[in-house]
């Protein structure tokens, strides 16, 4: 394989893959309906968002910005919240059952009854959450 070849294929291989950028009609969606599961919301900017009893399975949110927004009773389940801004946000009762938590910050978020895996909060921030036993 030519040089020019080689190198084409190691940076193509090595490249990063970028989750999808937030779709404009499932932010349209989740907000005016809260029922948009698996939709792309990566990068959103949802602070201060009502989205108590929301169907958000398997959604896309990595880097969202969900501060002080609340999900009471949300259905998180599956969810890429990978790097997400839960800051203050409200979770009561909320489903996090298989979501992915790395880098979430979730510090002096209300937790309390939310249904999580065993585990789920090792690579999050958590400090000031309420309701972790």
């Amino acid at each position: 394989m030519p040089l020019r070849g080689c190198l084409l294929s190691i940076l193509l291989l090595g490249a990063p893959v970028a989750a999808q950028p937030t779709d404009p009609v499932d932010l349209i969606r989740v907000l005016q309906q809260r029922h948009c599961p698996d939709c792309r919301l990566a990068d959103a900017d949802l602070v201060h968002a009502d989205l108590r009893d929301a169907q958000l399975a398997g959604a896309r949110l990595q880097r969202a910005n969900l501060g002080e927004a609340r999900l009471d009773g949300a259905d998180l389940s599956g969810s890429d919240l990978s790097f997400t801004s839960l800051r203050g946000a409200s979770l009561r009762g909320a489903d996090l059952r298989g979501s992915r938590l790395y880098g979430t910050d979730l510090r002096h978020a209300d937790l309390s009854g939310a249904r999580l895996d065993v585990g789920a909060l090792d690579q999050s921030h958590w400090q000031g959450a309420q309701g972790i036993d």
